[in-house]
């Protein structure tokens, strides 16, 4: 296993515990937040129903955000640890860009993790045969986002992202495609291909037989 493949594993991992963490931490807080009311009538006047109600709300949602950042950033790292592994689509460069990005230091997870996707982003379709395997109107909206603002790639990433996994599964399905061919011109046919070839050859004889009666 490469290096880069190991630090995600491990990332991940880390991720994992950050969020059991998170979780256990503000489980506790409440717990405490309901042990610590006020006993005194004075004391219970600095501090209503109404300004306890929105700082747990406030905090609640700080922590649904932060739960949420930390799911996007391991299920993207996932998402490349799977593909490093099971295809060789994506290259060395777009490996050493998670090298690059440990080196450099980023206000918070999403931010380092928008960096790299569009890192990756650029790094795939700034490579013509990459992008000339897309649809046209792809391609068009794929040229337009190199033209972007810094502020602009970040907003959009996620989106565009997505015309990545398009690229990878055409190019997957093309590789596997050119690899029946010359199989085939070896003479060999495996049996996923024999048996499509029959239902195909059935439903054809099927059809030639109801215009004949």
């Amino acid at each position: 296993m490469s290096k880069t493949l190991e630090d995600l594993e491990k990332e991940n991992i880390s991720l994992v515990k950050d969020l059991g963490d998170l979780k256990t931490k503000m489980s506790e807080f409440f717990k405490k937040q309901e042990t610590n009311v006020p006993k005194t009538k004075e004391a219970e006047v600095d501090v209503s129903i109404l300004e306890e109600a929105k700082k747990k709300a406030s905090l609640e949602q700080e922590r649904k955000e932060l739960e949420n950042e930390i799911l996007q950033v391991a299920s993207f790292n996932q998402y490349m640890l799977d593909s490093f592994k099971e295809s060789d689509f994506f290259d060395d460069e777009v490996k050493q860009i998670f090298e690059v990005a440990k080196e450099k230091t980023y206000k918070n997870q999403t931010e380092r993790a928008n960096d790299i996707k569009i890192s990756v982003f650029e790094s795939v379709f700034g490579k013509q045969k990459n992008l000339e395997i897309l649809p046209s109107s792809i391609q068009n909206k794929i040229n337009g986002f190199f033209k972007f603002s810094s502020q602009k790639k970040n907003e959009v990433i996620k989106s565009y992202f997505e015309y990545i996994q398009i690229a990878k599964d055409i190019y997957e399905e093309k590789k596997k495609s050119e690899y029946n061919l010359k199989m085939r011109e070896k003479g060999y046919v495996n049996d996923k291909t024999m048996e499509y070839e029959k239902r195909i050859f059935e439903i054809r004889n099927k059809k030639e037989s109801q215009k004949n009666q």
